[in-house]
């Protein structure tokens, strides 16, 4: 791994970002709008817990923050090892970590609906599991031709793989939060509130994109261009980009040649 990003890690540098104190002077307006956001996110989900029930949006948001925080090891390891825990990557580190929370937050709001967002956070949550113990243990990525790998393993070859530690990642990973959604309760306000509810949720995960990019500018242009592997390490963002990719390969036009008999 560190082979990989070596040549990298000692030319990295705090962008003159020295303190959040500098930043905020520098865009008071984005953090006005941070504080806004957190704090609107804040009373939905405190009212919410309170009355120990749920709402679909308040739902993918504690899944986003969950699998953002608990099945990205290898993705912190990776980016650490390019930029290092010290004061001035702190405050790049925890936009890293908003950033890439509101992507899940925005590619759960796709699938996630009243009748559906138990199920699938089920599903996602428990293979969200399963490749947090590969990245972890062995340092992959997930891309399109693991997963080709994968869906042409046959029995045998899959229980080589397993472990110990492999049923430790599943349950306690995969399979208690999976109990906890299973048990716990949507509840729905109708149609319209729902509909406003997520076009809220939608509009406030991109205004923090937003804010992140523009408050760390020059640092994403680092992690985009000159650190383009890290963003593989994202779990379950980039899983599912490849497990897309790899569907989408079954629907590509091939060209067939006719001959004249």
């Amino acid at each position: 791994r560190k082979e990989i990003f070596s040549n990298s890690t000692t030319s990295i540098r705090p962008f003159g970002l020295t303190s959040i104190h500098s930043v905020h002077d520098i865009a008071a307006p984005i953090w006005w709008i941070y504080s806004w956001v957190f704090n609107a996110i804040k009373v939905q989900m405190v009212s919410l817990l309170a009355a120990r029930q749920l709402t679909v949006s308040t739902s993918i948001i504690i899944a986003a923050l969950y699998l953002q925080i608990f099945t990205n090891g290898a993705f912190f390891s990776n980016i650490i090892d390019v930029y290092p825990l010290i004061p001035g990557n702190v405050p790049f580190l925890l936009s890293l970590t908003i950033f890439f929370c509101c992507i899940n937050v925005l590619l759960l709001s796709l699938v996630c609906f009243k009748h559906t967002v138990k199920p699938v956070l089920i599903v996602i949550i428990i293979i969200s599991s399963a490749t947090a113990y590969f990245m972890d243990s062995y340092n992959v990525i997930i891309d399109d031709s693991m997963i080709d790998n994968v869906m042409k393993t046959d029995f045998a070859e899959s229980m080589d793989l397993a472990s110990i530690k492999l049923v430790v990642y599943l349950f306690m990973l995969g399979v208690f939060p999976s109990l906890l959604i299973f048990r716990s309760r949507i509840v729905d306000f109708g149609i319209k509130k729902s509909m406003f509810s997520r076009v809220r949720l939608i509009a406030m995960a991109l205004i923090l994109i937003t804010g992140n990019l523009g408050l760390f500018g020059n640092y994403y242009a680092s992690f985009f261009r000159e650190h383009k592997p890290l963003r593989f390490y994202a779990n379950p963002s980039y899983t599912v980009y490849s497990t897309a990719k790899y569907l989408g390969s079954f629907f590509k036009d091939q060209s067939v040649t006719l001959k004249s008999i």
